[in-house]
């Protein structure tokens, strides 16, 4: 577990230094209205991943689920959903080709390079679709560090290769067929670490099962509606934007987008990693100890959430305009707007990720789906009045009721957990941390009043640092706190190990007499240091 969380916060930094590295660039080469538009294909490109239909979280839930020795039976249930991907996948260039036809339709967004890019991220859901049956395999068998860290190196070459396109002016073209290419090898990848690395993994075909496939399908359905609900989520406020304003507004929307999405999975990379603990400690029968994974989780992930909120809440116009420019200065009320949702989000995400994976993913389907029809029709009704802060406001109403008031709340009920008692273990302990803070932050921008975005890194640094010491010996429990110096203890072990790998030392014995009398010899032997 602890190797999984750190490989996956080491790809979160890995995505985070490429995005602020990538996205003023891209928006300065490519302009407010190509850079809106490439906003609207990576739109396109998570709704053509709705494909998946659950294969890949149903692949992950399985192998976890089932007992270790129980290799002919995961291999059965994973041959039996890459049958069904390579069924489904050609569909998806029918959805591409309709997609790349309603981007050229409107005049505005019309950009000869648009079919290319399309078909080109077409190809690349159509390869990955049985690939990523594979990569949850490899989650469910709690390889998540090599997932990890083939995400981060795909996304750091992706990075790359984007910057110097943008340099030698390839465009939107360069762009798009450069991400296809980039995060389609990295599913071969994930095909090839499964083949090696899973010892009951073989493709055979002929293993696909009717009955094996009736009993996943209840679950990949409910998921696939639950994932598709969180896509028009997160995807659909652009859509928006560009059919009531203009490709320039989507670019003002995009930024604070981009910035909510990628503080969000900060919280998710923690809650991916607790996805399979919830089945596995299901199919055991351990509900106490889903009880108690559930509120580790949403202390957890919602406490580091609040940690990295309140300094982006607290500079979110002096962020906006250090990184991309003066004119993004007014997307400020967007993004703070967006950024409290995300942290109502975690919640959710905590809630839904425990209930999918303990067999209520039926009720989480209903709710997602409901969630998603609510923002749609707010974001129509408020796009009008108040433009792109209407769209925002209308994410954030939507995951505050069925997120918090109806997910969650079903998880405090299915987990007999009282609404106080989660208040008390997961909201009331993160409350003292941010005000302390929220008063660093005050103290620190008084004293050094920032001036540049590495300037407001350092201060946010140190504000989080203050948030973590206020966490350590005020909202930890006396057991988490073991926990943690346990951690701190192995870690510190390891590093021993490490500095004084291959080392020795000579151990002499004196000779001693015996009870017998018989005087055993003075012996030598060779001896690793005490780590």
């Amino acid at each position: 577990m602890l190797l999984n969380v750190l490989s996956n916060y080491a790809r979160f930094a890995i995505a985070i230094v490429c995005t602020v590295i990538l996205t003023p660039i891209a928006i300065r080469e490519l302009g407010s209205d190509a850079f809106g538009l490439w906003t609207l294909v990576l739109c396109v490109s998570g709704y053509l991943e709705l494909f998946d239909m659950g294969l890949t979280a149903a692949a992950m839930r399985a192998t976890a689920r089932m007992a270790a020795e129980d290799g002919q039976g995961k291999r059965r249930i994973v041959n039996t959903l890459l049958v069904v991907a390579l069924a489904v996948a050609p569909l998806v260039l029918l959805a591409g080709a309709a997609a790349s036809w309603w981007l050229m339709s409107d005049p505005g967004r019309a950009d000869p390079a648009i079919p290319l890019i399309i078909g080109s991220v077409s190809l690349r859901v159509v390869m990955i679709l049985p690939l990523g049956v594979l990569m949850g395999a490899l989650f469910g068998e709690h390889r998540i560090w090599l997932v990890n860290a083939l995400r981060g190196g795909s996304i750091a070459v992706f990075t790359v290769a984007a910057l110097v396109g943008l340099n030698w002016g390839g465009g939107l073209l360069w762009l798009g067929g450069s991400y296809a290419l980039i995060y389609t090898l990295e599913y071969v990848a994930y095909g090839v670490a499964a083949r090696c690395l899973i010892p009951w993994f073989r493709f055979e075909p002929r293993q696909f099962d009717r009955e094996t496939l009736r009993e996943l399908i209840g679950f990949c359905v409910s998921h696939s509606t639950a994932n598709a609900s969180n896509v028009i989520l997160m995807r659909t406020d652009p859509l928006i934007v560009s059919s009531f304003l203009s490709l320039g507004a989507v670019a003002l929307y995009a930024v604070p987008m981009r910035i909510a999405e990628q503080l969000f999975a900060l919280s998710k990379q923690m809650i991916n990693v607790f996805s399979p603990l919830f089945a596995q400690l299901h199919g055991g029968g351990r509900a106490a100890a889903v009880r108690a994974a559930y509120l580790t989780c949403a202390k957890f992930s919602f406490g580091m959430m609040v940690g990295v909120l309140v300094p982006a809440v607290y500079y979110a116009g002096e962020a906006l305009q250090f990184w991309i420019g003066d004119e993004f200065v007014e997307s400020r009320g967007v993004l703070i707007v967006l950024l409290i949702a995300a942290m109502l989000r975690t919640l959710q995400e905590s809630s839904a990720s425990a209930l999918v994976m303990t067999g209520r993913h039926g009720f989480v389907a209903r709710t997602s789906a409901w969630s998603a029809i609510a923002n749609i029709a707010l974001s129509l009704i408020l796009v009008g009045p108040w433009g792109i802060l209407g769209v925002a406001m209308a994410t954030l109403l939507s995951v505050a009721v069925f997120g918090v008031l109806v997910t969650t709340a079903a998880a405090c009920h299915a987990y007999l957990i009282k609404p106080t008692e989660f208040v008390v273990r997961v909201l009331l302990p993160v409350v003292l941390p941010g005000g302390v803070q929220w008063l660093a932050l005050a103290l620190l921008d008084r004293l050094f009043d920032p001036t540049q975005l590495l300037e407001l890194a350092v201060v946010g640094a140190v504000s989080l640092a203050a948030f973590v010491i206020t966490v350590r010996y005020a909202a930890l429990t006396v057991e988490e706190r073991m926990v943690v110096q346990r951690w701190l203890a192995a870690a510190r072990r390891r590093w021993e190990g490490f500095t004084c790998l291959g080392k020795t030392q000579i151990e002499t014995t004196q000779g001693e007499k015996t009870p017998g009398g018989v005087e055993n010899k003075p012996s030598t032997r060779i001896c690793k240091e005490s780590c």
